[in-house]
């Protein structure tokens, strides 16, 4: 009767140090599997942002090779170009202003 408390005892003991050399001393613990998910998921939340950016840029590339008024519309609004009989006024929100010098 003795015999088996002693080997039960053992037994448990054996797996419960099994199971913490497993979940924490083992060179893939919980800890690092925990990380490498943590840090994959946020490189997959990056990588969809950079390939909606992509799509973003292909659009506007395809437009600027076929369409001359998209050239306009960017040398307009990007570059603050004008036509040669044109007045171009800006207007500057008196808040944005005020942010940028914050």
């Amino acid at each position: 009767m003795k015999v088996k408390l002693k080997q039960g005892l053992l037994l448990k003991v054996v797996l419960l140090g099994c199971l913490i050399w497993v979940l924490l001393l083992d060179s893939y613990t919980v800890i690092d599997l925990y990380r490498s998910k943590s840090r994959h998921d946020h490189l997959q939340e990056r990588i969809e942002v950079y390939e909606a950016e992509n799509v973003k840029l292909t659009e506007t590339n395809k437009k600027l090779k076929t369409d001359p008024e998209a050239w306009e519309k960017i040398a307009r609004e990007k570059l603050g170009m004008q036509k040669k009989d044109e007045n171009v006024y800006r207007f500057i929100d008196k808040n944005k202003a005020e942010n940028k010098s914050e």
